[in-house]
């Protein structure tokens, strides 16, 4: 700590973190379900802004330059950047737009940028517009809203988890870039130790609606269950069954968005004993039960049935 000016408080030393990218204000949190003729004539402003494809495929000109994505993909709208959105007359698509204002330097990075959204990114987007129904009572579905208006009372703390969400997006989809170092495996018995796992996972994700044992994984794997655990929880952090879980989780919630299974088939489809069973490892991994989910989630798709 020499030369240094750092703070103590009773003679231990406090590290201020670095926050690389700050927003500090949200314009719009949007969810819609355009019909498949919709079309948006344009618009520019002096904030940042992006459209996720949660669902179908959208055309969108931004900066005169034509786009076409489809589920999955991301874009960003820099500041005064005029942008146009038009459905294909085909499908209609589910799609998330946030503007918000950002003066980080590290924005600069998504100037015109198209990325691909991962699992970890879509979960941050569900939490962004959940967070935004929690803190907000304007209509996210209104596509020419210009601003978010307040709800007299909310849950504590549903402002700061969305800007926090939306900020750990941002850093997320930024260190995609092909500057992440990779570890690399020095020895043969680490590359043979990594191969092994990488089997085990892939067994795990084909056997997602299948029920499985501890002791089946160790068949295919060849390893003892405790020899099996510790290098699975080296290379995941997680134990296998944890994992195993969290897929099955993972593929509900896939299946609840998609809206066409009620909560018994979809334990059926993905070999849970029973009903109870299915919501009570779902409220481990989530925090909330399969009926609970599938009523955020589709919350707006509902209101505009009605």
């Amino acid at each position: 700590m020499k030369g240094t000016s750092a703070r103590t408080i009773d003679g231990f030393f406090l590290t201020e973190c670095v926050t690389e990218i700050t927003v500090s204000h949200i314009v719009t949190v949007h969810y819609f379900i355009y019909p498949s003729n919709f079309h948006f004539p344009g618009e520019s402003h002096d904030f940042w802004e992006f459209l996720y494809v949660d669902k179908g495929e959208v055309e969108l000109v931004a900066g005169g330059v034509f786009h076409q994505l489809r589920q999955g993909q991301i874009i960003f709208h820099e500041p005064n950047e005029f942008h146009t959105v038009s459905c294909n007359n085909h499908t209609a698509p589910n799609l998330v737009v946030v503007s918000f204002v950002c003066d980080s330097p590290l924005m600069k990075f998504f100037r015109r940028k198209t990325l691909n959204v991962q699992g970890i990114e879509r979960e941050l987007l569900s939490t962004i517009v959940q967070e935004a129904e929690e803190a907000f009572d304007s209509l996210l579905e209104d596509p020419y809203l210009k601003g978010m208006h307040k709800r007299p009372v909310s849950r504590t703390g549903c402002e700061q988890i969305l800007k926090h969400s939306l900020e750990l997006l941002l850093l997320r989809l930024y260190r995609q870039t092909p500057y992440t170092p990779v570890r690399q495996l020095s020895t043969i018995k680490e590359k043979t130790t990594h191969l092994r796992i990488a089997t085990v996972l892939n067994y795990l994700e084909e056997h997602v609606s299948s029920r499985i044992t501890l002791a089946d994984v160790c068949k295919i794997a060849f390893m003892c269950p405790a020899y099996l655990q510790k290098l699975f929880r080296e290379e995941t952090g997680s134990s296998v069954m944890d994992y195993f879980r969290s897929l099955k989780t993972k593929e509900a919630k896939r299946l609840l968005q998609d809206g066409c299974y009620n909560i018994s088939t979809i334990a059926d489809m993905l070999a849970y004993t029973s009903i109870h069973h299915f919501s009570k490892q779902f409220r481990q991994v989530e925090g909330m039960s399969p009926t609970e989910y599938a009523r955020s989630i589709h919350s707006k798709n509902w209101k505009s049935e009605k």
